[in-house]
């Protein structure tokens, strides 16, 4: 998430903790209800993202009171956080979201060129469905060019 800051821009101290954090706990909520596929979150209705999103959440209170031991205070923090990583609004939760889903395509490949083509759907999907979800992202478009990427994300190839 830091290396994709860089290419975008400056952030404030505050966006910057903000992005450190997200980037260590974005998926907390996982340690309760574990990870679901993006194709199984994507097919949901929008009833039933409103529940889930509402599943998270309470994940994620539990995990910052009974795991992070988090006071009253930074509970609220740690929630309000995750929320505005739900919302995928602010730049921050943006470059999280987008540096989350180019490290599962790297371990996609990772797996591929190591001869496990179990991962091969799942790479596939993400490079032809779920990239183009970020095209509402004001930066995505430059960050695609940049020449310090190697290579322009969504074209890469197996």
């Amino acid at each position: 998430a830091k290396f994709i800051l860089k290419l975008v821009g400056e952030i404030s101290d505050v966006e910057l903790k903000t992005l450190e954090f997200l980037s260590e706990h974005h998926d907390d909520h996982e340690i309760i209800d574990t990870d679901k596929p993006s194709p199984e979150k994507e097919a949901m209705t929008s009833k039933e993202r409103s529940t889930e999103s509402l599943q998270e959440l309470a994940s994620f209170e539990k995990v910052g009171r009974d795991y992070l031991k988090l006071n009253s205070i930074e509970l609220k923090r740690y929630l309000d956080t995750v929320r505005e990583y739900q919302k995928k609004e602010s730049l921050v939760a943006q470059i999280v979201d987008v540096a989350d889903k180019l490290d599962g395509l790297g371990e996609a490949l990772h797996e591929i060129r190591c001869g496990n083509i179990g991962f091969f759907d799942g790479y596939q999907y993400y490079r032809n469905h779920r990239l183009q979800n970020f095209e509402s992202y004001p930066f995505w478009d430059n960050l695609k060019k940049n020449p310090k990427i190697g290579f322009e994300i969504g074209r890469a190839h197996v």
